[in-house]
């Protein structure tokens, strides 16, 4: 299979982080591009969602503007497939966020090998919870987002459990924490990477 379109949101306040999420430091390189490196041959093309365009051009990396900046990841995906509708067309893309810091290739290529058949999302869950930020999205989501949206409860949490997704079970060794929303949890899981 050909690899799949990534976006990566980007566009929180990291108000508890307290700095850019994306830039933090761990292996020597930004976050974003550390979580790059473990998507290597599996995504193509990378674009990065964020508060205005180019914010992460100096790490070579396509950045569109958010279209409503810090309205949460619902918003972050509703640019993304319309982005991905004018440059490629209809079709998946996989979305994640900069503050990913464990992302294992063959999670990424389970959600892949489960592409055949009529679902309009992809995503591991775990009890009532979806794993929304490591999943896959077919543009045919769109109208869904706005009745998400409109619903006075937007969440991409909603919107998984209001479209046809296909619900996948998360492996074995999968870790409790794989995202970093605070500074302390960012050295708790470079921590537990050995680094």
């Amino acid at each position: 299979m050909e690899p799949l379109p990534c976006y990566i949101l980007a566009g929180g306040r990291n108000r508890r982080f307290g700095s850019d999420k994306a830039r933090a430091a761990i292996d020597h390189q930004p976050l974003i591009t550390h979580q790059l490196s473990q998507l290597r041959g599996l995504v193509e093309p990378v674009t990065v969602v964020a508060e205005w365009a180019e914010k992460y051009a100096d790490l070579q990396l396509r950045t569109i503007a958010d279209a409503r900046p810090h309205e949460g990841p619902l918003v972050g995906l509703a640019t993304a497939i319309d982005d991905r509708v004018r440059q490629l067309g209809a079709g998946w893309l996989l979305l994640t966020s900069c503050d990913r810091v464990i992302t294992k290739p063959v999670w990424v290529q389970h959600l892949f090998d489960h592409i055949a058949g009529e679902h309009q999302a992809i995503a591991y869950r775990d009890g009532d919870r979806w794993e929304p930020l490591l999943a896959l999205y077919h543009t045919s989501v769109g109208g869904a987002i706005e009745a998400v949206g409109r619903s006075g409860k937007a969440s991409l949490q909603r919107l998984l459990d209001a479209v046809d997704a296909l619900a996948l079970e998360k492996d074995a060794d999968w870790p409790e924490l794989t995202q970093a929303n605070t500074p302390q949890q960012l050295e708790s899981l470079i921590d537990s990477l050995g680094r």
